[in-house]
């Protein structure tokens, strides 16, 4: 008899990605997608202790397909937190049978980064269940079963989820085939460049491809630079997560690092410690994305801010996404791995988490409602691109913490990205900033912007008044409540210089916090 965590691994290696994303039909919520929930559902109201006092409509003989118990689900299920779900009940009180030692194989624990630290239970089929999103990126935009590939998971280590969590993905993809050899050295600057210099170069690997927070690895790319790399013939790939960055920073990366085709190597993904990685930018969602950073207008009517939010597809499948109706957030339910049947499939997540709202704000749609809404505006996108998957589109602008407020108006730590990106001080700035709001000598608000500068660079009066200018104009450009709700004599931000690595608010090897 092969043991669950084999029959799991073998199904996911022989399953080709096609067959993992055959019921998907572009929708958010396809046809076979109400049954699945059900079984998932009822599972967890009779199986995991924490859902057992929740309210669970029946379902009726007369619905086979489950349609009208889908309509009731949404009315009637609450939306869970980590404040209403989380706190209130322990590890085993959320776990499946009120074992983690039955179902679990790997902890892992949240950054704390809206809050205390919380530990997550994981499972072999848990991670599966979400690898066809990294199987995505490296065989569609990597074509990593055909070329051999130097893969450097540059995420921290330790019980975060990000760096061993990606390891093991990884692992399960080179075990189906795909040309991925790892390296993990972590978030440390020199160790990825010795293994980019003593492992990636020469003829050793058709490419390299390094995962991390995009201003970490931009960091890398920059020492990399400095210390006479040239990264142009490395046929480098990058995949990001933690953070949205913008387009023209997206150019930047790709210049300095020579490549070809920035919208298909550069790719972010959306994860979370709660529930492994959500969805995927892929080159269709780039190439939008692109194009709407370039009519403001456009992607206000879309998607309802002064700010370009990270695009991309997802699998409803394996990651069911709803946006709760009272505060636009988006909220997740685990689905079973689809590779198995769907009554033994639920039995096989340790902690499943049903209607979890994750906070961040963003917003879901139909593969035809943008696409067509792209063509009405006289861009047709799939035009642009060889290859496309007809997966719903999820946008995400990140957790509410990354605005601050002054005089009624919402600046984004996106708005002022911009302003790092330009060319008069790119290669001046690291990128990474603080945003506050300050009080001026005359007493009143202002925005404060704390920017780290490149090693060696000094901190002039005259780099400050150019880095006030170059912001203020990106916001004015994107950020119509600025322009219009701050008084004009008090538009222009309060810059302060700090060198490279300061400790109080940049910090070498910490997760960067930009509010």
């Amino acid at each position: 008899m092969i043991p669950q965590k084999m029959d799991s691994l073998q199904l996911f290696v022989g399953s080709s990605l096609d067959q993992i994303l055959c019921e998907n039909d572009g929708c958010t919520v396809p046809p076979a997608l109400p049954a699945k929930l059900h079984a998932l559902v009822r599972n967890c109201s009779e199986n995991v202790s924490a859902y057992k006092d929740l309210r669970v409509p029946a379902a009726q003989s007369s619905d086979p397909q489950f349609l009208q118990w889908f309509g009731k689900f949404g009315l009637e299920f609450p939306f869970l937190t980590k404040a209403n779900f989380v706190i209130p009940n322990d590890l085993p009180t959320r776990c499946l049978d009120g074992d983690p030692s039955v179902h679990s194989t790997f902890f892992h624990c949240s950054s704390g980064s809206s809050g205390s630290p919380t530990f997550w239970a994981r499972s072999v089929s848990d991670e599966l269940s979400v690898a066809a999103r990294f199987e995505q990126i490296f065989n569609d935009n990597f074509n990593a079963s055909a070329i051999s590939t130097l893969a450097i998971v540059a995420l921290p280590l330790g019980t975060w989820v990000g760096g061993l969590f990606t390891s093991f993905i990884l692992r399960y993809l080179s075990l189906k085939g795909y040309r991925i050899s790892i390296a993990a050295p972590g978030n440390q600057v020199d160790e990825i460049l010795k293994i980019v210099q003593h492992v990636g170069q020469g003829s050793n690997f058709d490419q390299i491809v390094i995962l991390g927070y995009p201003p970490f690895v931009k960091g890398v790319v920059d020492k990399g630079i400095s210390v006479g790399i040239d990264w142009s013939p490395l046929n480098m790939g990058y995949v990001f997560a933690g953070e949205v960055f913008t387009e023209e920073w997206r150019q930047l990366l790709g210049t300095r690092s020579g490549l070809s085709d920035p919208l298909n190597s550069i790719i972010s993904i959306y994860g979370t410690a709660d529930a492994g990685v959500l969805a995927n930018e892929t080159k269709l969602s780039a190439t939008i994305r692109q194009y709407l950073s370039r009519h403001p207008s456009l992607a206000r009517e879309l998607f309802g801010q002064d700010r370009i939010p990270s695009l991309m597809q997802y699998d409803p499948f394996s990651r069911f996404l709803e946006l709760r109706p009272d505060d636009n957030t988006l909220s997740l339910t685990t689905m079973p791995p689809v590779f198995l049947p769907i009554e033994e499939a639920v039995k096989r997540l340790p902690l499943p988490l049903v209607r979890y709202n994750i906070g961040d704000s963003g917003g879901v749609c139909d593969f035809d409602f943008l696409i067509n809404k792209m063509k009405e505006n006289d861009f047709d996108p799939l035009s642009k691109v060889q290859f496309y998957r007809k997966l719903p589109f999820v946008w995400v602008f990140g957790r509410a913490f990354w605005t601050v407020s002054l005089y009624g108006a919402n600046v984004y730590v996106e708005n002022v990205m911009a302003g790092m990106e330009q060319l008069d001080v790119r290669d001046l700035v690291t990128g990474k900033f603080v945003l506050s709001v300050m009080e001026d000598v005359e007493g009143d608000a202002r925005l404060g912007v704390r920017v780290e500068l490149y090693s060696g660079v000094k901190g002039t009066a005259g780099l400050r008044t150019l880095m006030e200018d170059v912001i203020l104009e990106q916001i004015l450009r994107l950020n119509s409540e600025y322009s219009n709700y701050v008084p004009k004599e008090k538009q222009n931000p309060l810059v302060f210089l700090h060198e490279y690595g300061d400790s109080n608010y940049f910090p070498i090897g910490i997760k960067h916090k930009y509010t």
